[in-house]
């Protein structure tokens, strides 16, 4: 109970879920990358990928111009239907079916480049391993897909709920 915020049944826990249960996650993603320490103060436990989704993209959205997020295609539908409750705009950038699905970084700028006249780019989704595709993008894909992010001031929704 002391890691329920009042140390009690009753008690309101953090916003951003049970401390304990946070901790246990931080470790778990400091082992899976090799030692590189993740914060538990930047953890934030959800219920479920549709909930999880549909808050980053609200945390994305402008009043001034149209919010424009980058989904892959193909992809499940739960970003094509949040993105249209939230009426933002989707910038779909296709994988490369040839290139075992591939994210070219090529691609990535062509819809962004596209995009920008209809909407204000926020945010690209990159579903690891892929659905419906079940790719698994390389290290060095990843690194492209981060520095493509940064250079473009974009927020990076790493999509991975079946890693493993």
């Amino acid at each position: 109970l002391n890691d329920v915020g009042g140390g009690s049944l009753g008690s309101y826990t953090d916003s951003r879920g049970i401390t304990i249960i946070r901790k246990q996650v931080e470790e778990f993603i400091s082992k899976r990358d090799g030692g590189i320490k993740a914060n538990v103060d930047d953890i934030y436990l959800i219920n479920g990928a549709t909930d999880g989704i549909r808050s980053t993209i609200m945390l994305c959205l402008m009043e001034e111009q149209k919010a424009g997020v980058m989904i892959p295609i193909p992809q499940y539908p739960l970003y094509t239907a949040t993105l249209t409750e939230l009426n933002a705009h989707p910038i779909k950038y296709y994988l490369d079916e040839d290139d075992a699905w591939s994210i070219k970084v090529e691609e990535l700028q062509r819809a962004l480049d596209e995009s920008k006249s209809h909407c204000q780019p926020r945010l690209m989704a990159v579903i690891n391993p892929g659905n419906p595709t079940g790719q698994y993008l390389p290290e060095e894909n990843i690194r492209e897909i981060i520095q493509f992010c940064h250079k473009n001031k974009l927020l990076l929704l790493a999509d991975e709920v079946y890693q493993e």
